[in-house]
């Protein structure tokens, strides 16, 4: 099963997993594209407009704070 990251490659093989073995899923396939894409492709974005203008990226998170 190809699931998890080597974190320590070369030096060891071992595979960390974020969710525990039961609820972990293979590489490449539908849970990875329709969780995992998404969710990074989002934090690209909030970085992103981040680095472009921090004080516009700081002024949205105060405004979607009120509402919560």
């Amino acid at each position: 099963m190809d699931s998890g990251c080597m974190l320590g490659y070369p030096w060891s093989k071992h595979r960390f997993r974020l969710p525990p073995e039961p609820l972990a899923f293979t590489t490449g396939t539908l849970p990875e594209l329709a969780i995992v894409d998404p969710a990074l492709s989002a934090a690209v974005v909030v970085l992103a407009a981040f680095l472009l203008d921090p004080g516009l990226s700081m002024s949205a998170w105060a405004h979607l704070i009120q509402y919560a």
